[in-house]
């Protein structure tokens, strides 16, 4: 490669790193894209399992949870089933 085909590559590559982290930054604000949760109090501790039937990684994790189930007289279990694919 020729110093002005490396110069020019350089710049190229410089430029376009500049504008890739620029259009990644994003301003958050608190209830309108997120909220913040609230600590409150329960009687016993809570286990919130989130699933979907379309998820691999829910899939695996059923053995784990059949085991946590085992011991729910310790915890209050609270399902929550997103059947949605995304």
């Amino acid at each position: 490669m020729s110093k002005n085909t490396q110069l020019i590559t350089a710049l190229f590559t410089l430029v376009f790193t500049l504008f890739a982290f620029q259009s990644n930054a994003a301003e958050f604000e608190e209830g309108v894209h997120y909220q913040e949760i609230k600590p409150y109090d329960v009687k016993k501790p809570e286990v919130r399992e989130f699933f979907s039937f379309y998820c691999p990684h829910c899939f695996k994790q059923e053995s784990f949870m059949r085991e946590i189930k085992s011991k729910q007289e310790y915890f209050a279990l609270i399902q929550y089933l997103l059947n949605k694919p995304l």
